[in-house]
């Protein structure tokens, strides 16, 4: 049988508190992991790419 698949997540905020509180909340999940994250909009496609990630919690309204 097949592992199940793992989501790779990157978390893209300015705000420690919420990228602690997202990553405390993908632990907690089996099929789900956080590959990175960064804190400026300039940062957010290189980690993307280098990370290989499958979803992006991605803050609009950030630096950069």
């Amino acid at each position: 049988m097949n592992p199940t698949p793992v989501i790779r997540v990157v978390i893209a905020d300015d705000h420690k508190l919420v990228r602690n509180a997202l990553r405390s909340e993908i632990a907690r999940e089996t099929d789900m992991q956080t590959v990175g994250e960064c804190t400026t909009g300039d940062e957010v496609l290189p980690l993307i790419t280098a990370a290989q990630a499958n979803v992006v919690l991605l803050d609009l309204s950030m630096p950069g």
